[in-house]
């Protein structure tokens, strides 16, 4: 930032080299602001940037990259490895992160499944009294990440020693510090900042990073069925669909609109009444205006226990509906009749009516009180 500079990994890099790693430490341009203006303009590249970096330096499959990264270099991290997943290793540590947006959450989440990797990361509001605060509110749009991927998060809050704030520390205060070092010539600043991690955090990161990969999550596409039961011949009595068209309203008919169903029976079904199938189908006459809407000739075929026409009588619905179900309450089965569809699709109508023509509800609490008989309860 304007009023210091930062390495923050630094105490990092020995531990990790005897552990084997290789280091390549990277300040990105529209992050890291060493020359103290941000660059914008860079930002939507530095994904690009960090992933030609790691090209040059031989990072592939077989060697895989773990990353550290703070504050904006996060975005330019996760930018990266959802766009060369395969280049990276399994666990990742993050300070503070900051990204501009989520459109790219679920792309990411995708990612992450599919390779077993995951993130861990520390929350601070500040890493010593004297260094400058960090709002927790500019890591809102990661939060929004974690709640995509919970399951692949491990978030850490700290707060430093005689550090005022909301973060409630969930390390001891002494867990990870950060320390202004005075070297001259090193910086651009008389000093830069340094984080000193205890013993206690080192060996919890290490034993993260050095911990067995996350299985990928495997997808199992699950092919939908070409018929439906009902097409198949298959008889099921428990569990029964109906549809209802709803006749052309009168500002329909006035712009000129047409049904477009036609319905028929199943044939060779072994029940009777058989099942009906309705196909919706451009009702225009054939021409040119047929040539240009090809696509429009034909919207599908669907095959249901009946189909009410728009003709149908509130009696004719209840007689094939709601009468059996009645019946079988009557005999002490638990039964369960509702309608569903978009507004203005006639729902209420279906199921209440208007007076003198009242639907399944009023037909069915009739029918019910008419055949318990004297002294049945309901």
């Amino acid at each position: 930032g304007p009023d210091r500079s930062g390495a923050f990994f630094a105490k990092w890099w020995c531990v990790m080299a005897v552990e084997g790693y290789n280091v390549l430490a990277l300040d990105m341009p529209g992050h890291g602001r060493s020359c103290e203006k941000p660059l914008p303009t860079r930002s939507g590249h530095d994904g690009d940037l960090v992933l030609a970096v790691l090209a040059a330096f031989g990072a592939g499959p077989e060697r895989p990259v773990t990353c550290f990264a703070d504050a904006g270099g996060v975005q330019a991290f996760l930018l990266a490895l959802r766009a060369r997943p395969a280049l990276f290793g399994g666990h990742h540590v993050l300070l503070n992160p900051i990204v501009s947006d989520t459109a790219g959450a679920d792309a990411l989440k995708a990612v992450m499944e599919a390779e077993g990797i995951d993130l861990f990361v520390y929350i601070a509001e500040t890493w010593g009294k004297g260094d400058q605060p960090m709002n927790v509110g500019l890591c809102g749009k990661f939060f929004e990440y974690c709640e995509a991927m919970p399951d692949r998060v491990e978030m850490v809050m700290l707060k430093c020693p005689d550090v005022h704030g909301i973060v409630v520390g969930q390390r001891p205060p002494e867990y990870m510090v950060g320390d202004r070092v005075p070297v001259k010539g090193v910086a651009r600043r008389p000093a830069f900042y340094m984080l000193r991690p205890s013993d206690e955090c080192i060996a919890e990161v290490m034993g993260y990073m050095q911990s067995p990969r996350k299985q990928p999550v495997v997808v199992v596409d699950v092919a939908a069925p070409s018929k439906t039961a009902l097409e198949m011949g298959k008889v099921n009595e428990n569990f029964r669909v109906f549809v209802r068209v709803r006749p052309l309203l009168k500002r329909e008919e006035e712009r000129g609109a047409v049904g477009c169903l036609k319905v028929s029976d199943v044939e060779g079904f072994p029940r009777a009444p058989p099942p009906q199938r309705i196909r919706v189908k451009d009702p225009r006459p054939a021409g040119q205006d047929k040539q240009l809407f090809a696509h429009h000739l034909f919207r599908g075929e669907f095959v249901f226990d009946r189909v009410f026409e728009s003709d149908a009588s509130q009696v004719d619905v209840f007689e094939s509906v709601g009468k059996p179900l009645v019946e079988a309450a009557l005999e002490g089965l638990n039964v369960t009749m509702f309608a569903y569809g978009q507004t203005g699709t006639g729902k209420t109508f279906t199921m209440d009516g208007p007076p003198g023509d009242e639907g399944l509800m009023h037909h069915s609490i009739h029918m019910l009180f008419a055949g318990l008989g004297g002294g049945k309860a309901v």
